[in-house]
């Protein structure tokens, strides 16, 4: 095995533009070998975002024993992530934002990762209006990847104002299989 890919999928939506990007991308990885994890994060039952406990500063990780450890240790265990999401209100979605509020649990008190580094994340970001928005929030995304150790190596921010999921063009699928072989 080549190694694996953990995909986070934060829209509702199974068949949206972004969950659409982020399969592209994780079918190249499992053509090119790779082990693929995916969890729809609209799909997982009690997913919790940071207590501020702060015992993963002394453990060097979340302790929470909860249904968003799995995500987390499969983060963890991977040699890249694909973060995936629409645009609500300028910002990922509420569901992709529980899981990234743990990351937190990736940094030890002076804000080092405890991550091995050598990780990669793709970042995809759809919305209907704004494409500026969508950008800004691929921004914020590929900032909190970069505080934990986990470096961005490609970015698929996409506008599609009619909501016609029309976003899977040639171009995009061969932006998502490059992304996929820098993974």
């Amino acid at each position: 095995m080549a190694g694996k890919i953990t995909v986070l999928i934060g829209s509702p939506r199974a068949n949206g533009n972004s969950a659409k990007i982020a399969k592209a991308i994780a079918d190249e990885c499992q053509a090119m070998g790779k082990e693929v994890a995916t969890f729809h994060l609209d799909k997982i039952e009690g997913l919790r975002g940071c207590r501020a406990c702060n015992a993963c500063k002394k453990r060097r990780g979340c302790i929470a024993k909860d249904p968003t450890l799995p995500i987390l240790e499969s983060i963890a265990g991977s040699e890249g992530i694909v973060l995936s999401t629409p645009l609500y209100f300028n910002v990922e979605s509420g569901q992709l934002k529980l899981v990234l509020d743990r990351f937190y649990g990736f940094l030890s008190e002076d804000f080092k990762t405890f991550l091995p580094g050598t990780q990669k994340a793709a970042v995809v970001v759809s919305c209907m209006t704004g494409e500026e928005s969508s950008e800004d929030c691929a921004s914020h995304l590929r900032q909190v990847c970069s505080m934990c150790g986990i470096q961005p190596v490609g970015t698929i921010a996409v506008c599609d104002p009619g909501d016609e999921k029309n976003t899977l063009t040639p171009e995009i699928l061969e932006r998502a299989k490059d992304i996929a072989h820098k993974l």
